[in-house]
């Protein structure tokens, strides 16, 4: 059986991907859990494991840092776990040799198959295909955290003026990769970036947050969005964010 290990500094992180996923089922065994880049790195020396789970940003040694310390030490495939945010991290973790990376937030059947991924052994023609096929989702995950403010912004906007690829086929690739269509995964990030601002900037009124994430001067289709995925309107969750401070 082989080796799995998670670096985390969120102990409620650790403790979801413990439990998230059969890993028996795919021949892996939990052998140990870090929470930072540093310890991780000590115990990666340690254990040896084929497979490891690590978020990227972190305090002290991030994911990245250690990653770059055990280049040469170790034959452990890392699986990186990003945000939209993460667009830079995911660019560097793939420079340095990441096998693969999970969006968050963590999903079972994504998690689930990109281990599969990772554990297969494929032909060198096959894995070029997959670093290619890593750096182009990489690529409009770097897009979109630069240009997820234009209310224009699509994924037929993006193959036309970025990436000069097939609409279809992007999608299809994307959808694959992260187990999300493109659409969704927009939104989802105009709803985080909804709620920095929201708690961040009180000054701000809800139609200017709006314009800010993308939805133009459409406020009552953000405040509408907004509740379906948040469970709460933008005015709410602020002040439902005010009274945790207060508190």
């Amino acid at each position: 059986m082989k080796k799995l290990m998670i670096v985390d500094d969120e102990e409620l992180m650790r403790q979801k991907l413990e439990t998230l996923v059969d890993y028996s089922l795919l021949g892996l065994q939990l052998v140990a859990q870090a929470r930072d880049g540093s310890e991780g790195e000590r115990l990666i020396l340690t254990h040896q494991p084929d497979v490891v789970i690590t978020d990227v940003v972190m305090p002290g040694k991030n994911g990245l840092e250690m990653i770059a310390s055990l280049q040469g030490k170790t034959q452990a495939k890392f699986i990186i776990l990003s945000g939209y945010q993460d667009f830079d991290y995911v660019r560097e973790a793939l420079r340095l040799g990441a096998a693969d990376y999970v969006l968050k937030p963590v999903q079972a059947p994504e998690l689930k198959r990109t281990l599969e991924r990772v554990l297969a052994v494929q032909p060198q023609e096959e894995e070029d295909d997959h670093r290619r096929y890593g750096e182009i989702v990489a690529r409009v995950l770097s897009l979109v955290a630069e240009e997820f403010s234009d209310p224009k912004l699509s994924l037929k906007s993006l193959c036309a003026n970025f990436l000069f690829m097939n609409e279809t086929y992007v999608s299809r690739l994307f959808q694959k990769r992260t187990g999300q269509k493109f659409s969704s995964y927009l939104t989802a990030c105009r709803i985080q970036a909804a709620q920095t601002l929201l708690t961040g900037q009180p000054e701000l009124s809800i139609g200017e947050v709006a314009e800010r994430v993308g939805f133009g001067g459409d406020a009552k289709y953000f405040i509408e969005v907004f509740r379906k995925s948040v469970g709460v309107t933008p005015g709410k969750f602020r002040a439902g964010q005010s009274g945790k401070e207060g508190s």
